[in-house]
């Protein structure tokens, strides 16, 4: 495996002499922050995440993926996978200041329509973001690029469907029509939590799926 040192053997076809190398363990990027645990659903996620530098760990050895992600964090995250460009103006909002981490993230993605505020003049970039709101902004993201938004999935067999908010149905029918989002299971009914927050790990998987299903 990658995270395992192991052989390579290769045969010609036309002389039949075997070649053996070694192949040496692949670094892996969160193998340095003890409360990730390399045989959880979102190891893969999280090495994704640090080497494309959306996320870096809250200190030298915690990454955190179970702690909740802020509205401003993410937005931050896309500006990230963006490449960060320059806006072509400050952010119109009284809660974000200047110069702080989010400052041209928020303004990027305003004037590109890809997040509103919370009122005209709020933007709540302390507030956690929510599952409907992921799905929201990664959707007109989406469409800023120029992606694909065919993808529509039936949400019926979700006991919480109807919990979905009106301005966030499309963009939640889209992310679980690429498997973006999936349910929260609990005992044996899986939700679609709309209003719970996202984690760390969940958005580090989120875009990662993205990066995979949506924008190849």
């Amino acid at each position: 495996t990658e995270e395992e040192a192991g052989e390579e053997t290769r045969t010609c076809k036309r002389c039949e002499e075997a070649e053996t190398r070694e192949i040496a363990k692949l670094d892996c990027p969160s193998e340095k922050f003890e409360d990730v645990d390399q045989s959880r659903w979102y190891h893969s996620a999280v090495d994704y995440a640090l080497v494309n530098n959306l996320f870096s760990g809250v200190d030298d050895t915690h990454f955190a993926p179970n702690d909740v992600t802020t509205r401003a964090m993410f937005v931050a995250v896309l500006w990230r996978v963006e490449g960060k460009p320059a806006p072509k103006s400050a952010a119109d909002f009284a809660d974000v200041p200047e110069k702080s981490y989010y400052t041209d993230a928020v303004a990027w993605a305003a004037e590109n329509k890809i997040v509103a505020g919370k009122t005209s003049d709020l933007f709540a970039p302390k507030d956690n973001v929510t599952r409907e709101q992921t799905a929201s902004f990664l959707y007109r993201y989406a469409k800023y690029k120029g992606y694909d938004l065919t993808a529509d999935a039936d949400l019926s067999a979700y006991p919480d469907a109807g919990k979905v908010s009106k301005y966030a149905k499309k963009s939640v029918c889209w992310a679980v029509g690429n498997g973006l989002i999936s349910g929260n299971k609990t005992g044996d009914v899986v939700n679609l939590d709309p209003a719970g927050f996202a984690t760390r790990a969940q958005v580090a998987r989120i875009l990662m799926l993205f990066a995979e299903t949506v924008a190849k």
